[in-house]
């Protein structure tokens, strides 16, 4: 074999073993002490470890699996109840969140797109709690963009 052929078998080979995927570093065996902002805020990547350390995994509403546990994909099932980039005083409020599934269902992706309404959620009641517990966090300029279907459980 000439050593052309010889160095293309080899990158042949090379291509066909998977590369190693590596976890965020959040979850990894040294995982840093809670990274805060400088503000003292917890960061965006630290509220999500700490959703993923309280799930269950299982979705909340349909009852399927949900990524927790899962070094790449754990966010994926956790779904912010107010989105973060309407209520950024929130986005990282402890309560400010809800267990669901990614992969099978979808039904993070099905909430976050307006198809799967908040009121047909096998979950309503748990979010209606959350939302009225963290009402007072949110900033006054923010709470124009409360849903309807929510904003009665603080007006009454």
């Amino acid at each position: 074999m000439s050593t052309d052929n010889q160095a293309a078998i080899e990158r042949l080979l090379n291509a066909r073993t998977p590369k190693k995927k590596e976890a965020p570093t959040g979850l990894k065996k040294s995982a840093p002490k809670k990274a805060e902002s400088p503000e003292g805020e917890i960061t965006l990547d630290q509220w999500f470890l700490d959703r993923d350390k309280e799930a269950t995994g299982k979705c909340k509403h349909c009852g399927g699996r949900s990524c927790k546990g899962d070094p790449l994909y754990y966010k994926h099932s956790v779904a912010h109840i107010l989105p973060k980039r309407l209520f950024p005083s929130v986005a990282t409020h402890p309560l400010n969140s809800i267990e669901l599934c990614f992969w099978n269902n979808n039904c993070h992706g099905r909430m976050d797109n307006f198809t799967l309404d908040l009121t047909d959620m096998n979950c309503w009641n748990e979010i209606v709690e959350k939302f009225s517990a963290m009402y007072p966090a949110i900033a006054k300029e923010e709470r124009r963009h409360i849903p309807d279907v929510l904003r009665q459980y603080v007006e009454t």
